[in-house]
């Protein structure tokens, strides 16, 4: 709607923010879509844009990722430049603001999905990732063990993917 509005009359910066958001979040979903499309030779069915309410709360989800052996949730991140972790909190580093954690929102997700399995009598083991697609996202003081799979690494993950029976 808004990139149909911005054709048309000015946008506020407030719209003209959300806009670019929400754009960049649409190419980064394309990318790992297209990642998937090329480079999976396994047999498997991808979902973008899953919007579920469970327990009375939405749940966005980018990307549902199944396969054989498991189910995989994508919160995908078209972050550009250089961000950091301080304290489970999170920073853009050129101007030290501070960020919403995208830990929580797969959390969120994850919690959410795994409800709505329940609920649905689903039994699929779910592994939940955060995604960033960006060649130039770099992430400081990266938290060991979390679920984030980085730029540098999508190759071979997909590859790794590809390559289980």
């Amino acid at each position: 709607m808004l990139e149909i509005l911005q054709h048309h009359m000015s946008l506020s910066a407030d719209q003209q923010d959300t806009y670019e958001k929400l754009q960049r979040g649409y190419l980064g979903e394309e990318k790992l879509a297209t990642l998937f499309r090329n480079e999976l030779h396994q047999d498997h069915l991808a979902l973008y844009g899953v919007q579920l309410q469970v327990n009375h709360s939405e749940c966005q989800i980018d990307c549902l990722l199944l396969l054989a052996h498991a189910m995989y949730l994508f919160e995908v991140k078209n972050f550009q430049g250089d961000y950091y972790c301080d304290n489970q909190r999170w920073f853009f580093a050129p101007t030290n603001k501070e960020i919403k954690n995208p830990l929580h929102q797969l959390k969120r997700s994850d919690l959410l999905l795994q409800d709505f399995f329940t609920q649905q009598q689903i039994s699929f083991k779910l592994i939940p990732r955060i995604t960033f697609v960006h060649p130039e996202f770099h992430l400081y003081q990266a938290p060991l063990n979390t679920p984030i799979i980085f730029p540098n690494q999508l190759n071979r993950f997909v590859q790794k993917l590809s390559s289980v029976p």
